[in-house]
């Protein structure tokens, strides 16, 4: 429960962080490399402690990488002239972009209680810049409540989820690739989201 309960603040001290060291920049640099390395030691740690890795855990783990990055790739490849058809297809993109936001929450909250204390803390710190760009990225006050509470929301249904539903550990070690393949995406390309 504590995991849980500090994946949660971390998505409001994101914002908080940041927000006090706007006028810093070589804070916020420096911030984002801790951060990084942080996350990546986190990461390194849970690939190397199993003695084999099976084939769709690293397929999971390309795909968590790979994935957000093809979309990213699909979505700005998308420049209509015409704007009612870009207005249609940046809402169905919007849709889109919220159901990942919502699986990814619930991913987290799976991990928060079942995965490794490495990977419940690369989940925890992972959330201080997902927190601060989606603070950022939303411009109304209203759509920001929304996306954080969505976000604690998915994370709390995915924590409790596994106490409902027996998860088999082979799909548990799928998803926490999945899990670390997607925060070294953050890690590696989020300077392509500011």
């Amino acid at each position: 429960m504590l995991a849980l309960s500090a994946s949660i603040l971390a998505l409001v001290i994101g914002p908080t962080v940041y927000h006090l060291a706007r006028n810093n920049q070589k804070l916020i640099k420096i911030i984002n490399i801790v951060v990084s390395l942080l996350i990546l030691l986190m990461v390194s740690l849970e690939i190397t402690k199993h003695d084999h890795v099976e084939f769709a855990v690293i397929c999971s783990f390309i795909v968590g990488v790979l994935f957000p990055f093809i979309m990213e790739r699909i979505c700005s490849s998308y420049q209509l002239s015409k704007r009612h058809v870009r207005h249609q297809i940046h809402e169905a993109l919007l849709i889109f972009a919220a159901a990942g936001l919502c699986f990814h929450a619930l991913a987290d909250g799976i991990a928060l209680r079942e995965g490794s204390d490495e990977l419940k803390a690369a989940v925890i710190l992972h959330r201080i810049p997902v927190g601060a760009a989606l603070w950022y990225s939303a411009k109304r006050i209203i759509v920001r409540a929304n996306v954080f509470f969505s976000l604690a929301l998915f994370t709390i249904i995915g924590y409790n989820i596994v106490k409902i539903v027996v998860v088999e550990a082979e799909f548990l070690h799928i998803l926490e690739a999945y899990v670390m393949g997607s925060l070294l995406h953050v890690l590696f390309f989020s300077h392509e989201h500011k």
